[in-house]
């Protein structure tokens, strides 16, 4: 696994997901701020185009 600093705040959808029963980390926000974050890259092997 590859050490990144994250960016904060958490993306709001996170903690409305949360409060879900099957809350999900496919809202738009998220996973925009995790290819800014990872820069497009895998978070576990670094490789990119993923």
């Amino acid at each position: 696994m590859i050490k990144v600093e994250r960016s904060f705040p958490a993306p709001v959808s996170l903690a409305q997901e949360a409060k879900k029963k099957t809350g999900s980390y496919l809202e738009p926000d998220v996973v925009d701020r995790l290819k800014q974050d990872f820069q497009n890259k895998c978070y576990i092997c670094g490789l990119s185009d993923l």
